[in-house]
């Protein structure tokens, strides 16, 4: 219907003589970077002047809602998710249940599905955190000297905004016959960092075999942990 009178873009596609589909049809187009509104109705219907007034209220209440707009906080719609078979319940339900842990609406990239790989692993995790819990450790060196653990953690913080599968938790279905889990990708996430002293190599890896059982998985931050470790010999653990 767009463009079909001259008020609306200028030009019509639809001549004038043709049949209409109804007593009113509202045409609206973005021409010219502006969203333009047309009410195309027959002059000679009965209440014109009620019929005038009412667009003329029409365009006072689209100009309140656009000023209402740029005040407005954020707020996720069913076609942000449109992955998640969602409800205006279940979108409702996931926020609040996401705001109970912290994570405001505004916090929230995406949200999708798990696959059954990711059920299988997190159904495992329920038994015992240390499932399928890969460890691995490095020794960072440095060409200027001993390396600076903060750095190293400011770098891993900006890994982790580099890629979603970083920033995703995961919350128990909320999207109908979906499946078990669902996840979601939070937009700045808070990295869970950790930072230990100890006397040497052997101590270290201790550290990381004894930090295998432990649950890192708060449901606020994603399932993972960065916890460096340092030597007295300023020898640097990751």
């Amino acid at each position: 219907m767009a463009g079909e009178t001259r008020e609306a873009g200028g030009t019509s596609d639809v001549g004038y003589a043709a049949p209409r589909f109804g007593l009113f049809e509202i045409s609206a187009i973005v021409f010219k970077g502006k969203l333009k509104i047309a009410f195309t109705f027959n002059r000679h219907m009965r209440h014109q002047e009620r019929i005038k007034q009412w667009v003329t209220e029409c365009r006072h209440n689209f100009k309140e809602m656009l000023e209402d707009l740029v005040t407005l906080v954020p707020t996720p719609t069913l076609s942000d998710f449109s992955l998640l078979s969602l409800t205006e319940e279940r979108l409702h339900s996931m926020l609040q249940r996401l705001a109970n842990m912290g994570i405001h609406s505004t916090e929230i990239e995406d949200a999708y599905p798990c696959c059954n790989m990711q059920e299988g692993l997190l159904l495992s995790q329920t038994k015992d955190a240390g499932f399928y819990a890969a460890v691995t450790v490095h020794e960072l060196k440095s060409s200027q000297g001993a390396p600076d653990h903060q750095r190293v953690e400011v770098a891993w913080r900006q890994v982790m905004m580099r890629h979603p599968a970083l920033r995703t938790i995961f919350l128990e279905n909320v999207g109908g016959n979906d499946g078990l889990y669902d996840q979601v990708v939070l937009k700045q996430p808070g990295a869970n960092v950790l930072h230990f002293e100890c006397s040497d190599e052997k101590e270290a890896l201790r550290i990381f075999e004894r930090q295998r059982s432990t649950p890192y998985d708060n449901g606020k931050t994603p399932p993972h942990r960065f916890t460096t470790c340092r030597t007295e010999d300023d020898r640097l653990f990751c």
